[in-house]
């Protein structure tokens, strides 16, 4: 079975294993909350959220795991962060302090964990170029590509003909790409 020494020291409360599996796990777990909007201190709280929840379950009889336990735990934070994203898109944050323990947690596999990684990382070095080029290419490329405004919009918006804003719309694009592939190469 997958990891079940690990399973099994949960629920006899091996502190050895705990303390293996925290060492193993934290930082693998984390990088999603880090790379979307979180800092360090959330990382760690979410992940003692996460490991609370294995716990509970580990000493349920017919627990099964099927993946790996890091797999789980990156499940159940990246599920929990999304929550805590989406409540903060739609204007606040709600405290919950219990944990229901009849929720479900979607799994998903490694390969789906390194997938999103590697998106996570591009997102991260377009973010990073955004900053590296000028400004009113920044403006243009936000307004255009993120907030879906018209090339004519941009124009009135910025005292740009429509034509100059076309052209320049693709010179921010080649300037980014440049600065993307800078940043990426680098990170």
């Amino acid at each position: 079975m997958v990891d079940q020494h690990i399973l099994e020291g949960l629920r006899n409360s091996d502190r050895v294993v705990i303390k293996a599996l925290y060492e193993d796990a934290f930082g693998y777990c984390s990088s999603f909350i880090l790379n979307n909007r979180g800092d360090i201190d959330q990382a760690r709280d979410q992940f003692q959220e996460a490991l609370i929840v294995l716990f509970n379950n580990a000493r349920k009889p017919d627990f099964v795991l099927t993946c790996k336990v890091k797999t789980y735990l990156y499940s159940i934070i990246r599920n929990k962060w999304l929550k805590i994203i989406n409540k903060q898109k739609r204007g606040g944050l709600k405290l919950v302090i219990d944990e229901d323990p009849s929720k479900e947690y979607v799994l998903i596999s490694e390969e789906q964990i390194e997938e999103k990684k590697a998106v996570e990382e591009k997102h991260s070095s377009v973010a990073a170029a955004m900053k590296l080029i000028k400004e009113d290419c920044q403006q243009l490329i936000m307004n255009y590509y993120f907030k879906k405004f018209d090339l004519s919009t941009i124009a009135d918006q910025m005292g740009y003909t429509y034509q100059f804003v076309k052209v320049k719309k693709n010179r921010c694009m080649e300037a980014l790409k440049k600065k993307v592939r800078e940043v990426y190469t680098d990170g």
